[in-house]
């Protein structure tokens, strides 16, 4: 199976992470916004610190169990890091002021001078370990951070997550899993084979997205599907107040007509 050769060299590097971005592609179906959901659950349950990432995210139609779903759209703007050489001088006080518009940094020393010379100036960028991209075929479909913070994307350790066999391979690490039709699926195998214990919201939210993304099993389904709803009903999946999205609800109503 291809999640357990790839299952060892990702738990290698969350085991070396602190700070973990989850990056879907921007506006997101359910499949996906609930797999990236899960991913981010059960790693801070393991203590990871993480920031879910969604552009263009939608909340319509959302099902209840997303409550207090905590979604970043942006990342915040780079900051301006002024570096002082300091050439063994010590610093006897920092101010600042605003002229005109103008901010000026007031940096005085206890003796000698600092010149222009020993300051440089460079931005801050992504303050991650570790950087998981899932649903998306190319970087670039991740938004505006792919196109700001190039740099720093080349030297994170990115993890692509996907399912589909038009998926450019654009991470250092690519586990693009085209026998899943779901990638709540590939998630799922993923989870149980970094040995975390996923609990009945977890269970419910997959179960959900899976009737879904198979319009209720009858659509794409498969064996491989079925078995991981068996084991999501075993995990505690509450399954008895399971309505579909209203948008596909009414999508459906009108292809009927």
């Amino acid at each position: 199976m291809l999640i357990s050769s790839y299952s060892d060299q990702i738990k290698e590097l969350l085991l070396g992470s602190q700070k973990v971005l989850i990056a879907t592609k921007k506006n997101p179906d359910l499949d996906l916004l609930t797999a990236a959901w899960v991913l981010e659950r059960n790693l801070k349950k393991q203590g990871k610190e993480t920031t879910l990432l969604v552009e263009d995210f939608k909340t319509l139609g959302l099902p209840a169990f997303f409550d207090g779903l905590n979604i970043q759209t942006t990342l915040p703007p780079k900051s301006l890091i002024v570096s002082v050489n300091l050439q063994g001088n010590l610093i006897e006080k920092i101010n600042y002021q605003t002229v005109d518009g103008r901010l000026d940094l007031i940096i005085t020393p206890k003796s000698g001078n600092i010149t222009a010379e020993a300051i440089e100036f460079k931005q801050s960028d992504l303050d991650y370990d570790l950087i998981l991209v899932l649903g998306a075929q190319k970087l670039e479909e991740i938004g505006n951070v792919a196109l700001e913070h190039q740099e720093a994307l080349n030297q994170i350790s990115l993890v692509n997550i996907d399912n589909n066999a038009a998926n450019s391979l654009f991470g250092k690490l690519n586990l693009v899993d085209q026998t899943n039709f779901t990638l709540g699926q590939t998630v799922f195998a993923l989870v149980k084979s970094l040995g975390y214990n996923l609990d009945s919201l977890d269970a419910t939210a997959l179960y959900f997205a899976l009737v879904d993304k198979t319009k209720q099993f009858s659509q794409n389904v498969s064996v491989a599907a079925f078995k991981m709803a068996a084991e999501l009903l075993e995990l505690g999946a509450k399954i008895e107040s399971l309505d579909l999205p209203k948008e596909e609800v009414v999508k459906e109503e009108v292809e009927m007509r």
